[in-house]
């Protein structure tokens, strides 16, 4: 059984990484396996707390979730949510040079991002009740946030193509072009 759990710590180590906290999320398509041990390891918590010697949670298991900033507790206003979204994304937008979040990169920041841009709709629709204020767009849009995808996508291509052709002269992009592979589709 400490293999399992060492198993498991290792991919929840490897999601630290790869998102940048520990918060995996209850339902992830990624790894749900992932996400259900999580889910085990806070109810472990509550047993050990409580000096449950049965709960098969050890000292050294606790003090390792810490290290990796494992939140025990995952209750948490939808504010507080949108907002540790919108710092992920503004080290998006530091990482890569802009907020067209991909979702090979970070699949939960590329599906709240559309969240984002439906309830932009919404609101652009008239909706009564929406989901996204004011003040979201505001922040959004200084982080140089995308409302329509589809337009930005093709500007973004045409302005690779323009640096193509600066660079080669022509505008052939060979069907494998290792520099930008999108391009050459």
């Amino acid at each position: 059984q400490e293999d399992q759990w060492d198993k498991q710590y290792k991919e929840l180590v490897s999601y630290v990484k790869q998102f940048g906290h520990a918060r995996v999320p209850s339902k992830f398509p990624g790894n749900q396996s992932l996400a259900n041990w999580v889910n085990v390891q806070r109810n472990k918590l509550k047993s050990f707390q409580n000096g449950d010697s049965s709960s098969g949670m050890t000292g050294n298991q606790v003090e390792l979730l810490k290290k990796v900033g494992f939140e025990w507790n995952m209750i948490c206003t939808p504010n507080d949510q949108w907002n540790e979204h919108y710092k992920e994304l503004v080290s998006y937008v530091q990482e890569f040079g802009h907020a067209q979040v991909s979702k090979a990169r970070n699949p939960q920041l590329a599906i709240w991002s559309q969240y984002q841009r439906a309830n932009y709709k919404k609101l652009q629709n008239g909706d009564l009740l929406p989901k996204i204020t004011e003040r979201k767009i505001g922040l959004l849009d200084l982080v140089g946030f995308e409302w329509n995808c589809s337009e930005y996508s093709w500007y973004r291509s045409f302005e690779d193509l323009l640096d193509f052709v600066k660079e080669f002269g022509h505008a052939r992009v060979p069907k494998v072009y290792l520099h930008n592979p999108p391009l050459a589709l």
